[in-house]
């Protein structure tokens, strides 16, 4: 299939925009305080990765392929680490960070099966730009959004006790039960008696305790819907915890999930070194769409199984009034992918085509920043510096490494 150099920037643009999106659900609020598990949010993401891609069969005829798929398999790994990254670093950091680096470990690939360089003097200015550049991103500390300084004041306001544990701090118990007794005490005079039952012609026969167990019975007109009961503001207090709970960002899991992306996402491309040129191209993303979903839901059955073993349950675990954030990331993904074969299909090549759509970390740092306050004051300024030059050097490495 031939493509067009119009066709080529057109798609690079593209490719930018959706890539440099594709993390933003990973980031909104409502899926980091679900909290879904790692592996059931690779499944859900990959559903997507497998069944967008059939929509090349409209231009291209299929053509399955094992080293396709054996990229796919080795994109697991990077998947899974994707909200562990975006969650715990950032999109600003951790998009630009992983991106660039995967572009280095593709670039020593690209060297081990005997690429020839173009230009080594630009290739090593090109590194030594990518080297510092990414090396001072690490550097800078994430701020704290908005919202998450909002949440952790009206937090800091109140003692609340964790989800699940039904103990209540003995203060908190003395002072509701004070409160209890002097509510009940000030309400007896507000109390209100049944009516008196006197049952004509059958009064006298039945037992005289009845009718006084009725006379004496009361009700307390205020206690319905009392909010003031131990138990109900016990209540109030875990539903408060739940609404609030915080993310607490961990960088060693951050860290963790830009180590296994750089490592595996810049290696998922290597069986197709062995693969004849009909098996890459637009049929490509299918076979690899079976890799990657065949590798997501082996985890997926493992996961649901020890759940199911520990909880008898896996409602829980599934949390499927959230699937459709990890469904929109994984759409974004292959969309981007999709494009940017067809960018390096055109006259631009592997070189420039590939390189150029690395622009996409702009887009990402753009959308950590401006809504997720990701960044603020001086850091922005930093985090740009730093940026510029990790680009250029990405950029350099594409033409001349």
């Amino acid at each position: 299939m031939a493509i067009s150099l119009t066709l080529g920037w057109i798609s690079v643009f593209i490719a930018i925009i959706i890539w440099g999106s594709f993390g933003a659900p990973m980031k909104l609020k409502r899926i980091i305080e679900a909290d879904l598990n790692t592996f059931v949010f690779n499944f859900y993401l990959n559903i997507m990765v497998v069944t967008l891609p059939f929509v090349t069969l409209i231009f291209a005829p299929f053509r399955f392929s094992f080293y396709g798929m054996l990229c796919g398999l080795i994109f697991i790994p990077g998947a899974i680490s994707f909200p562990l990254a975006i969650q715990n670093i950032g999109i600003s950091k951790g998009q630009s960070i992983w991106a660039i680096l995967v572009l280095l470990v593709s670039f020593f690939w690209g060297i081990a099966f005997g690429h020839k360089v173009k230009s080594v003097g630009l290739t090593v200015v090109a590194l030594f730009f990518l080297v510092v550049g990414v090396t001072s991103m690490g550097f800078i500390k994430q701020s704290k959004g908005e919202n998450e300084k909002k949440d952790q004041q009206e937090s800091s306001d109140s003692e609340l006790i964790p989800i699940g544990d039904n103990t209540i701090d003995s203060e908190y118990l003395e002072h509701s039960e004070r409160s209890s007794r002097s509510s009940l005490q000030q309400d007896n005079k507000n109390k209100k008696s049944v009516p008196k039952f006197s049952l004509a012609g059958i009064k006298d026969g039945l037992d005289s305790d009845v009718s006084d167990h009725f006379e004496e019975m009361e009700i307390d007109s205020n206690s319905i819907g009392d909010d003031n009961s131990v138990l109900n503001r016990g209540t109030l207090h875990n539903k408060d915890k739940r609404v609030r709970k915080e993310h607490k960002p961990n960088l060693k899991l951050g860290v963790l999930g830009i180590a296994l992306i750089t490592i595996f996402g810049g290696s998922q491309m290597v069986p197709l070194e062995f693969a004849s040129e009909s098996e890459k191209g637009l049929t490509m993303p299918i076979s690899f769409g079976f890799g990657a979903f065949l590798g997501a839901s082996v985890i997926f059955a493992i996961t649901c199984a020890i759940y199911y073993y520990k909880n008898r349950t896996i409602r829980d675990l599934l949390q499927l009034n959230v699937i459709h954030y990890p469904l929109a990331s994984g759409a974004l993904w292959t969309i981007g992918n999709i494009f940017t074969i067809i960018a390096t299909m055109s006259p631009l090549g592997m070189s420039q085509g590939y390189s150029l759509v690395q622009l996409a970390v702009v887009v990402a740092s753009l959308i950590g920043i401006i809504f997720f306050k990701e960044l603020t004051g001086k850091k922005i300024l930093y985090f740009c510096g730093s940026f510029t030059l990790a680009i250029i050097g990405a950029v350099l490495l594409g033409i001349y490494g």
